[in-house]
């Protein structure tokens, strides 16, 4: 980020940040709040960029591609629901591959630690499991999915069927 007189040039941080991020940022920015029903996913980086540590950082981030792949990272771990298949068609209605990943010591995530450490993989689904469940990563944030979340098998369309 640049804010000339306000962020010091050259610095840097290792604070977890999302692009939904930008929302909460903004508003910090200017000295108001996030609405407390809206915007559920985007916590404020801006004492980051400061140099200090925000009152309620982002610690976990959930990732979503649009070919059917979920993710879900907690500090340095990072667990991720891989197609089954190179081909997302292929893919679509069958089974995820659940691998687990340090980032810390493995950010080209080359080493799948989900077999070596499964107490791992396992709290790291009971958080993504919650996160879900409340609809909203933001700590404190009851909402909910406009969709069914199914990170278990590759989702057979392109848009996930309304939730019930």
């Amino acid at each position: 980020m640049r804010w000339t007189g306000r962020i010091e040039p050259g610095s840097t941080s290792i604070q977890l940040v999302s692009l939904t991020d930008i929302f909460a940022t903004s508003l910090d920015a200017i000295g108001a709040n996030v609405p407390a029903t809206g915007a559920g996913d985007s916590i404020s980086f801006l004492g980051a960029t400061f140099g200090r540590s925000p009152e309620s950082a982002r610690t976990s981030l959930v990732s979503h591609l649009n070919q059917g792949e979920f993710a879900y990272r907690d500090g340095p771990w990072k667990l991720v629901y891989r197609r089954s298949d190179p081909s997302l068609e292929n893919s679509r209605g069958q089974s995820t591959i659940a691998e687990l990943y340090n980032l810390e010591s493995d950010i080209a995530e080359e080493h799948d630690l989900a077999a070596e450490n499964p107490e791992m993989a396992e709290e790291l689904k009971r958080r993504f499991d919650e996160v879900i469940a409340r609809g909203a990563s933001r700590p404190g944030v009851e909402s909910a999915n406009d969709a069914a979340i199914r990170y278990e098998i590759t989702q057979t369309e392109r848009w996930a069927p309304p939730a019930p």
